[in-house]
């Protein structure tokens, strides 16, 4: 039927901690259908003295496809309290899947910089509907 069908959500339990390459923060199976999906990443990075910028890039995907991307460059000031500080960025993305089969679909985050210690945590709204034009 045209409009919305139905609705699901996810959400990511605990911190993923992120690489220079993409890292799975969440998914979620769907059944089949068409489904639009709105969803939010949070990235948590330490920044140090010899950082200049913090570069974060998150992507929407349906299996290996992708269906919605997101950027985040902040330039920091070379002036950091002792012990440093942190830098979060938060990503939105939304894209839109026809799984005539079912499939999944998932938010992948990368940090460039601070491997292994920077974290994410990710949601998705999902909708289903009855068709794209």
């Amino acid at each position: 039927p045209a409009g919305v069908s139905a609705a699901t959500f996810a959400f990511t339990t605990s911190n993923v901690n992120l690489q220079p390459e993409f890292t799975q923060i969440i998914s979620k199976a769907l059944p089949a259908g068409n489904w639009v999906v709105i969803a939010t990443a949070e990235v948590t990075s330490p920044h140090h003295e010899d950082d200049d910028f913090v570069n974060t890039n998150c992507q929407l995907r349906n299996g290996a496809s992708l269906i919605g991307d997101a950027f985040d460059r902040r330039t920091v000031s070379n002036f950091i309290p002792f012990g440093g500080s942190t830098i979060t960025a938060s990503l939105s993305m939304n894209g839109g899947a026809a799984l005539p089969q079912g499939g999944t679909v998932s938010v992948w985050c990368r940090q460039l910089g601070e491997p292994g210690i920077s974290t994410a945590q990710a949601q998705m709204m999902i909708l289903q509907v009855g068709g794209f034009f």
